[in-house]
């Protein structure tokens, strides 16, 4: 993929190996990731190589035993502050770890805005298409409306990711 540094795609897959996607256990973990890269670089039409490479690492310090000293010394500290930007802290409980995202996220450096938005797209479209996630209607609609007031934070960073999230929010919600 352009921009992705191979280094860092078989690091994260070394580490997400394994794992799926918490809301459809029969889709790879890894594909999440090449969807926010695709996104970051098709519709965001980012080029900038620290930004994908980021990208492709955004939930590894959250969902793999990857500490903050192992991505540095792997890829340096621009890429890993990044990454540290993008982490929930594991210890909270989901709505807290929701409140803190949506609280954080007009902080967020232009880089993580951008990866958080390709985030948050790839996401609801794997509630809404997935046909292998058993959450009741109240589960996914509680989904999209703290997506949606996460990106809306977000306003104003790149508008064709927007856009797409915002259409895809909109048939996302109808799907289900």
């Amino acid at each position: 993929m352009i921009g992705l540094n191979s280094d860092v795609e078989r690091f994260a897959l070394l580490y997400h190996k394994d794992q799926f996607f918490k809301s459809d256990h029969s889709v790879p973990f890894t594909n999440h990731l090449y969807e926010v890269v695709k996104l970051l670089v098709e519709t965001g039409e980012v080029k900038d190589s620290l930004v994908i490479n980021a990208a492709f690492l955004h939930d590894i310090l959250e969902k793999t035993k990857v500490t903050e000293e192992q991505l540095i010394t792997e890829f340096g500290k621009e890429i890993t502050e990044i990454v540290k930007e993008l982490t929930i802290p594991s210890h909270l409980i989901k709505s807290d770890a929701r409140k803190l995202q949506v609280d954080n996220s007009s902080q967020l450096t232009n880089a993580a805005k951008l990866i958080r938005i390709c985030d948050k797209i790839s996401n609801i479209r794997m509630v809404a298409d997935s046909k292998n996630i058993n959450w009741s209607y109240e589960e996914k609609y509680d989904y999209y409306t703290w997506a949606e007031e996460v990106v809306l934070k977000l306003k104003n960073t790149h508008t064709n990711l927007e856009e797409l999230f915002f259409d895809e929010h909109r048939w996302g919600r109808l799907k289900f």
